[in-house]
């Protein structure tokens, strides 16, 4: 069994990317809402590296926390010499796809902000905004995304070593059940059941 554990719906695009990757296992997934972490955590980091193998000029779309955090100037450093880098943050989107409003006007706002950077990639730093790809796609056709979903499923795969059991994967939520699995739907097309940890 592996356990997710994210803030909200962000963490639904890392879980998809491991279900291919593990089919068999089953997995925890708990959305807290609560905006404090009572257990310690292991977190995501932007995929700066691989765009960086690729690219010169670089644009990272994160939300303010994240494009704040020394960790991800410390990657920028590490992986970006001699690179073009500049930070995007954005803390709409979360709201966008948390509420499923794949026509709000902020995601092409956001585009028309990108297409001004002549960035040759866009690294996601934030899992909600995986769900956007294939708007940003559509806009923005020139351009490569990364985002370090499936780089996260591959390296859980590799460590993971426990035969699968095909049991059925569990979701919990601190906000509102109803909500969250109307979201899994949305953005994964999957029917589950939603708990509460109360």
């Amino acid at each position: 069994m592996i356990g997710i554990f994210d803030s909200g719906v962000g963490g639904l695009s890392v879980y998809s990317q491991l279900k291919k990757v593990l089919p068999d296992v089953q997995f925890i997934y708990f959305a807290d809402y609560r905006n404090h972490i009572k257990i310690p955590v292991i977190g995501l980091v932007p995929a700066i590296k691989s765009a960086a193998k690729k690219y010169t000029k670089i644009a990272i779309l994160s939300t303010p926390t994240t494009s704040r955090s020394r960790k991800l100037k410390e990657y920028i450093s590490k992986f970006s010499k001699k690179r073009q880098v500049k930070i995007i943050q954005n803390s709409s989107l979360v709201n966008v796809v948390e509420n499923s409003d794949f026509t709000s006007k902020e995601i092409i706002s956001v585009c028309n902000h990108l297409k001004t950077l002549s960035v040759d990639a866009v690294v996601l730093g934030c899992t909600h905004f995986v769900f956007l790809l294939p708007y940003f796609k559509k806009h923005l056709p020139d351009i490569e995304f990364f985002d370090s979903g499936m780089a996260v499923a591959m390296q859980t795969k590799k460590i993971y070593k426990k035969p699968g059991n095909n049991k059925k994967n569990i979701f919990y939520t601190t906000g509102d059940p109803d909500k969250f699995k109307n979201s899994i739907y949305s953005l994964l097309r999957l029917k589950v059941e939603v708990n509460t940890p109360y």
